[in-house]
């Protein structure tokens, strides 16, 4: 549903899933302690998601609904911030932890709840073309925060010929974090893309 990849099957056909998985690596990660000495930790990830897409109308609408929860443990205290297409590469505030842009702390040990939801309006809608607006929540607790990790995006798509060609418009919030793990504020950006898959 989210601008990025397709998502869903736009109602072609009814899809029920539920996933589950485990990643573990011996001595994945690094950290130094508070004598500059190196300590080795393991990583282990574990997921559960389920996904519904299906046609709920005889012209064409359809509904699409993803939850997925993670818990990440990539070793004490750890995070990492991402901006996706982050239009920006410097912050001059040394006690802003997001770091430039839009970035903001997508990855971290502790737990993470994802859902998105989306609904496509009938075949033609406008013209040939149809809309598909969605929302999308991440909400995590992650070990370096005093404050939980929330963030959202909702928007619209305009399917212009499906997934090959379409345009979305979105609004994200996303929480800014000081240095010492408390949310200060939140930002928001309006996003403009179009898309073009070539299958």
């Amino acid at each position: 549903m989210i601008p990025y990849l397709a998502g869903t099957y736009l109602g072609s056909k009814s899809v029920f899933n539920i996933g589950a998985g485990i990643i573990y690596q011996k001595d994945a990660m690094w950290r130094l302690d508070d004598n500059n000495q190196t300590i080795n930790e393991n990583m282990l990830h574990l997921s559960a998601d389920v996904f519904y897409d299906a046609p709920i109308g005889k012209e064409g609408q359809a509904i699409s609904l993803y939850g997925n929860i993670t818990h990440f443990d990539f070793g004490k205290d750890y995070f990492r911030n991402a901006g996706t297409m982050n239009p920006a590469n410097g912050n001059n505030n040394p006690n802003i932890l997001n770091g430039a842009g839009v970035a903001f702390p997508m990855y971290g040990t502790g737990t993470t709840l994802y859902a998105q939801a989306g609904y496509k309006f009938k075949n033609n809608l406008i013209g040939n073309t149809t809309l598909m607006p969605y929302f999308a929540l991440q909400h995590s607790n992650y070990e370096k925060f005093n404050d939980a990790v929330n963030f959202w995006d909702m928007g619209v798509n305009w399917l212009l010929s499906g997934h090959t060609s379409k345009f979305t418009i979105s609004y994200q919030n996303r929480p800014v974090y000081d240095v010492a793990g408390d949310k200060i504020t939140t930002k928001g950006a309006v996003l403009a893309q179009y898309q073009v898959n070539f299958n």
